[in-house]
């Protein structure tokens, strides 16, 4: 998983996965007498849960989106299959938009697998404001690593007005490393990050964040130091210390049809 605290694991060899049980080895590092880490094996033996009468062959499934409400025009279109998706098949998936007419009229679009996830993939379009999509996935459209169908998926969404937006415009000076400059929400303990950006992503010093729903944000700082985009909690084993974190001290309230401009003095990263 992302944050590196779980496994799922694919079986597609059906003369394992039709068992009962599954048995498999599994190795870890421990401590030992001495304090001093060893590799140690334990034998795991895995059983399917089932209630009574409730396993059987499962020939067809559904499809998910993210789609609710209104379609934002930076949103991306997830697509979600219950089982990991070898391929789309682009002919079996049909995107349609309003006409001033009244009359659905075809749509380009492109589609993206979403980054370590086996089982998404992302739609993407140039969404034109106050306009009505819709959106088609006959069977078939997904091909997974199973000999299993999904049914027709249709969902239909509406984009916000552009007025509807507000959008920050970040000057991070002073800062001469790589970055991740995060927006995000907090609430008690917990932090949302609502989007995230780049150095390369800057123009002329300015880091632009667009299409941004009226609210209060935090902005976020992390001093990207090995240059994987994500923050790292360092390496005990090898005396490496979390990468650096900075905030804003102020607040940020975007409101509608409206620009912020921020310039922030970051500096330069702790050593």
């Amino acid at each position: 998983s992302p944050k590196g605290d779980s496994m799922t694991y694919w079986v597609k060899d059906s003369s394992l996965y039709n068992q009962e049980y599954l048995k498999m080895s599994v190795g870890y590092q421990d401590l030992d007498s001495a304090n001093q880490l060893q590799w140690s094996t334990d034998t795991v033996e895995l059983s399917y849960l089932f209630e009574e009468g409730e396993r059987g062959r499962i020939d067809t499934v559904s499809l998910n989106t993210n789609l609710s409400g209104n379609l934002d025009l930076n949103k991306k279109i997830r697509l979600a299959h219950p089982y990991p998706v070898s391929r789309l098949d682009t002919n079996r998936m049909r995107l349609e938009r309003m006409q001033k007419d009244s009359v659905l009229g075809r749509a380009g679009f492109q589609t993206n697998r979403v980054e370590d996830e086996l089982r998404f993939f992302e739609l993407s379009a140039g969404w034109k404001p106050e306009t009505t999509y819709r959106l088609q996935l006959l069977p078939g459209a997904m091909k997974t690593i199973y000999p299993v169908h999904h049914d027709t998926l249709t969902v239909q969404s509406k984009t916000r007005a552009e007025d509807y937006y507000g959008s920050l415009n970040v000057e991070p000076a002073g800062v001469d490393s790589l970055f991740i400059l995060q927006l995000v929400k907090s609430s008690g303990e917990e932090e949302e990050v609502i989007r995230e950006k780049y150095r390369e992503d800057m123009k002329e010093g300015v880091v632009s964040f667009n299409y941004l729903h009226p609210d209060k944000y935090l902005l976020k700082i992390i001093f990207d130091r090995n240059g994987n985009k994500k923050w790292d909690t360092g390496d005990y084993l090898e005396h490496q210390q979390p990468e650096k974190v900075r905030y804003n001290p102020e607040e940020i309230n975007i409101r509608a049809n409206w620009d912020y401009d921020l310039e922030w003095n970051v500096g330069k990263e702790e050593k």
